[in-house]
C-alpha cells in the first residue's frame, strides 16, 4: 500500500544502512522498495522464515542464495551479498 511504500522510505531516510527489509513472497514485490540497502528475501511468509530471516541477520550463518530473477537494472538476477556478510 502507499502508506507501507511512505513507511519503509521514511525508516530508510532515517536509519540509511543500519535498515534490514525483510520481503516475502514473490521477488518481484521488492522493486518499489530496491532503494533500501539491506534486503533479505524469502519465498514464504511463516515461523520458519521469519526465524531464519531473523538469524541470518544476527549472523548465525552467511548466505548461500542469489536473486532468481531480475527485478530492475539496479537489481540483477545472480545480486547476492558476499557469503561472509554479516549483516549485523
Amino acid at each position: 500500500s502507499e502508506a507501507s511504500l511512505k513507511f519503509i522510505s521514511n525508516l530508510d531516510a532515517e536509519l540509511k544502512e543500519k535498515l534490514v527489509l525483510v520481503a516475502t513472497g514473490n521477488p518481484y514485490g521488492i522493486r518499489a522498495v530496491s532503494y533500501v540497502s539491506n534486503i533479505v528475501l524469502t519465498y514464504e511468509d511463516n515461523k520458519i522464515t521469519s526465524s531464519l530471516a531473523a538469524e541470518f541477520i544476527f549472523g548465525a550463518f552467511t548466505n548461500q542464495a542469489a536473486l532468481p530473477v531480475s527485478v530492475n537494472v539496479h537489481m540483477q538476477a545472480g545480486l547476492s551479498a558476499a557469503p561472509d556478510t554479516a549483516l549485523y
